[in-house]
């Protein structure tokens, strides 16, 4: 008989068997997996209008990539940009997820506890043995990652110095202890909470991530789900996040571009069929032609009963925070003559 109390100190299993994890999200959480899926292309991150992104590689082998918005200025540095790229492994990005969730749960302590079984039950590795040897893989690239800069959040400015967000890791019959970096300010790191379906571990790479895009998209765009309950994504911002090259740089469009896309998408809705569930539609819309007219496409997504709910109840809390700023902002502008 399996003893259920905890190895660790700490360490707590979840209470109960949600369809979805709640997954800390924002600006630096969202470049940090940009610049992961870029490393699997040897290519530099690329920006869009909104975003601009510099890459420098000094002398000695790091890389600094800058991301700036009107909102954030974030630089991400890699000791070794080389052995990311060339040694990266299909379920970092997953990996990393994952800490933020145990970070999450357990209120970001500094020792994030959970046990290797939770990854092979949620579908990332097929035993235990598979999940220590890729969970030991992916972490030597996470923790590489340093970061630093100034997220603003409304009229909150939130600056933090140069660190790395996870440096250490212990694994001890199977359970592991991830080391969090207190001196980084959590709502820096992560502005809000997002969700991310429990399924979505099973599948591939570049469908796990566009699932992952979607839902920190969603987060942003409560508004539009509550109004008409489906919001737009471009095509060229989801070709953008995952990597691929653009028209420009291949002759190859279908191979490279258009087809990994669709591809995913149908294993996404497979994959939901297979699980008897459907926490979201994605339409596909687009012209037939080169890469060129699908980019100028987009994807209708429409999110279903938990996470639709989750969405809009989120849109009425930023409703009524905005509400409450501007009468706040009219008390301050009233003087005492005019009470």
């Amino acid at each position: 008989m399996m003893n259920n109390k905890p190895f660790i100190e700490g360490y707590r299993r979840p209470k109960e068997d949600k369809p979805y994890h709640a997954l800390p999200s924002g600006q630096v959480t969202n470049n940090i997996k940009r610049v992961l899926e870029y490393t699997k292309t040897s290519k530099e991150t690329r920006g869009n209008k909104d975003l601009k992104v510099t890459t420098t590689t000094n002398l000695m082998g790091k890389t600094e990539i800058n991301f700036k918005t009107k909102n954030t200025d974030i630089i991400i540095s890699l000791e070794n940009y080389e052995k990311i790229a060339t040694k990266q492994d299909k379920n970092t990005i997953k990996i990393f997820n994952f800490i933020l969730v145990k970070s999450n749960e357990q209120n970001h302590n500094t020792d994030i506890n959970f046990h290797l079984k939770e990854l092979v039950e949620n579908g990332m590795y097929k035993n235990i043995d598979t999940a220590r040897k890729g969970f030991i893989n992916s972490f030597e690239k996470i923790k590489q990652i340093e970061i630093e800069g100034t997220v603003r959040q409304g009229e909150r400015e939130i600056r933090n110095k140069k660190g790395y967000l996870f440096y250490n890791r212990d694994i001890n019959n199977s359970f592991v202890t991830v080391k969090r970096n207190d001196t980084m300010d959590i709502k820096f790191i992560a502005q809000y909470i997002t969700l991310i379906p429990k399924w979505a571990y099973q599948l591939k790479e570049k469908a796990y991530s566009i699932v992952d895009y979607l839902f920190y998209r969603a987060r942003q765009e409560t508004g539009n789900i509550k109004k008409q309950g489906y919001f737009n994504i471009s095509l060229e911002s989801i070709n953008n996040h995952l990597g691929q090259p653009t028209p420009k740089e291949t002759g190859r469009h279908s191979e490279y571009i258009i087809n990994p896309i669709l591809e995913a998408i149908e294993e996404i809705e497979d994959l939901q069929l297979k699980e008897n569930t459907t926490d979201f539609k994605i339409t596909p819309i687009y012209k037939e032609g080169t890469a060129y007219d699908f980019l100028q496409g987009y994807l209708k997504i429409e999110l279903m009963d938990i996470s639709k709910t989750y969405y809009i109840d989120q849109a009425v809390k930023k409703e009524k925070e905005v509400k409450k700023s501007i009468t706040n902002s009219k008390k301050k502008k009233i003087t005492p003559n005019e009470k």
